[in-house]
């Protein structure tokens, strides 16, 4: 598992990602996934077979609360600071380009 990562991996990845590496930085990540293995190969070694599973860390009990419908503004009163609206809706600037 140690050193898998090379130049050819990391460029693929990038390619995955649609992302423009220089050869500065694909070193740079070679190294860093390959230390990420390093780290994961030792926690693969550890004894866990006397060990509980952990879900959560914090002890936190149901920390949601229930669904109950609770008094809110009308749509009115929600449109009326609006800066534009349409048909009862906020109308808002496209921020997506369709290509």
């Amino acid at each position: 598992m140690i050193n898998k990562f090379d130049k050819i991996l990391v460029s693929q990845i990038a390619d995955l990602a649609n992302l423009s590496l220089t050869k500065i930085e694909i070193k740079r990540l070679i190294k860093d996934f390959n230390k990420t293995l390093l780290v994961v190969d030792k926690l693969t070694k550890i004894e866990k077979s006397n060990k509980i599973a952990t879900t959560q860390v914090n002890n936190l009990k149901n920390i949601y609360r229930s669904d109950e419908i609770q008094p809110s503004l009308s749509q009115k009163e929600a449109l009326k600071n609006a800066s534009k609206t349409y048909k009862g809706y906020f109308l808002v600037e496209r921020l997506i380009n369709q290509d």
